[in-house]
């Protein structure tokens, strides 16, 4: 007599193919170098997406309008002086004595900090998000710092003539005088790569590349876990690290623009972090199904009937 197993007794008449050898050795093979390129552009994507995602125009005009522009440093002559520091010696140097309150009402006056806020927003719209390249406009800029100005000097201003006009006149100069073109043309292979189409593409390879992986798996779920699994969590870790990588490398090369760098950045890196643990919970869950599925396939060891061995 013959076992059947209590499952399904034709279980025992059907003989299971075994893959060869070295089919299975190339299709593991092809499984690894997937996993890699999947790993790969997947991090691309999700480094793509932070930055589509977080650094938004409207994000970019809060936080520049959340800054305190007086006492932004610029380089001097190897060392860092504040604007407002700059603007009292320039005053100075042509006899007026300020201070730095009077400076502050100077920006608060001419409404500065919103005409550079607008301009970072537009910059944001044109590298990041397919805007159309930033232009620096005298009569706008001028209507802009006009309109905070006091009703009263604006009337003294009229009797010289259109006062937008006018002070457009004077910013024109000194605005043409700004090389933004080369700067925009430096930085357009880079708004290339991180262009939305960009984004796109690498989001079609990762779905492309998972569909691949899936295929040598078999087509079957509870293959396809175990790789899943172990490419989520490298993916995990990846996005963990590079959570930390800006405070641990950008304060190493400048000390003096790291503390706004790392405010700028820290919605970048909030949504590395808080990808890391989506990435690592859903792989632990990967692993768990391929691990469950695994020990429910396991079936008992076929024992040979007593009456077999005994020779009737």
């Amino acid at each position: 007599m013959t076992y059947y197993p209590p499952q399904n007794p034709n279980d025992a008449l059907v003989v299971p193919r075994r893959e060869r050898p070295a089919l299975r050795a190339i299709r593991l093979t092809f499984i690894v170098l997937l996993s890699v390129l999947f790993v790969l552009s997947t991090l691309l994507t999700l480094f793509a997406a932070s930055v589509h995602l977080t650094i938004t125009p409207e994000y970019v005009y809060r936080f520049a309008g959340s800054l305190d522009f007086t006492e932004f440093p610029l380089p001097v002559n190897g060392a860092f002086q504040s604007i407002a520091q700059l603007m009292l010696d320039a005053f100075n140097d042509v006899g007026f004595n300020l201070t730095e309150s009077d400076i502050e009402l100077l920006f608060d006056q001419f409404s500065i900090p919103t005409i550079m806020a607008g301009f970072a927003q537009d910059f944001t719209s044109w590298f990041l998000h397919g805007g159309s390249r930033p232009v620096l406009d005298p009569e706008k800029i001028a209507a802009i710092a006009l309109s905070g100005v006091d009703s009263s000097i604006m009337t003294i201003l009229y009797f010289l003539g259109d006062p937008v006009a006018l002070v457009g006149q004077v910013l024109a100069n000194p605005l043409a005088q700004l090389d933004t073109d080369s700067l925009f043309d430096t930085l357009e292979p880079v708004r290339t790569l991180l262009s939305v189409h960009t984004f796109s593409l690498l989001a079609s390879v990762s779905a492309m590349l998972a569909v691949l992986l899936f295929c040598l798996c078999r087509c079957r779920f509870a293959a396809f876990c175990l790789p899943a699994a172990i490419s989520g969590s490298v993916i995990s870790l990846c996005l963990l690290a590079a959570g930390f990588v800006p405070a641990l490398f950008i304060s190493r090369f400048t000390i003096v623009y790291a503390p706004y760098i790392l405010d700028f950045l820290s919605p970048v890196t909030t949504f590395f972090w808080r990808a890391a643990i989506v990435g690592g919970i859903v792989s632990l869950v990967l692993f768990s199904v391929w691990l469950l599925t695994r020990l429910l396939s396991h079936r008992p060891r076929q024992i040979p009937d007593r009456w077999e061995n005994s020779g009737f």
